[in-house]
């Protein structure tokens, strides 16, 4: 029996230019992937992690690909005798990363943006949720009275910017 998973719109890899000089470019990257096993899946929160080019010879420099902490990060599931798949144990694991090359802490960027920016850029093209512009409880309730308007709360229980949940 064939698996299929649809996880709607967080499928794929995408990518960013976060830094350049004239010797090197550092692009960051967010990679979701859904390992299929012989009786099961495998789902990572995400990959995150950074490419170094030398641009001079186009050489990699440095690579790291890693799946984040956090309290969950990674979901399985497993096909019954009957066929029937269970779905939705998550879990931690502490460590999984791929690692090549040397990393120069020490690089100075001509140009560049901000790890934290470069997240944001990354999830939103992920995660239509992240296109919204969530606020604390009391924050709403002060806008809604100002503006005369109504509150839509969500309440949840798992992330919403991960494939861990």
């Amino acid at each position: 029996m064939d698996m299929v998973i649809d996880s709607g719109d967080s499928r794929g890899a995408w990518a960013c230019l976060r830094a350049y000089n004239a010797q090197f470019a550092e692009i960051a990257f967010r990679i979701h992937a859904h390992f299929v096993l012989k009786d099961g899946f495998f789902t990572p929160s995400q990959f995150a992690g950074k490419l170094i080019i030398a641009r001079n010879d186009g050489k990699i420099a440095f690579f790291q690909m890693h799946v984040p902490e956090g309290t969950l990060n990674f979901d399985v599931g497993w096909e019954h005798e009957d066929h029937q798949w269970t779905i939705g144990d998550s879990g931690f694991c502490p460590r999984m990363e791929l690692l090549a090359g040397t990393q120069n802490n020490q690089t100075q960027f001509a140009v560049s943006i901000s790890q934290e920016e470069v997240e944001r850029k990354l999830i939103i093209q992920f995660y239509k949720s992240q296109q919204i512009n969530w606020m604390a409880m009391d924050k709403a309730l002060e806008m809604a009275q100002m503006l005369q308007k109504p509150i839509h709360a969500v309440a949840v229980d798992g992330p919403l910017d991960d494939e861990s949940c």
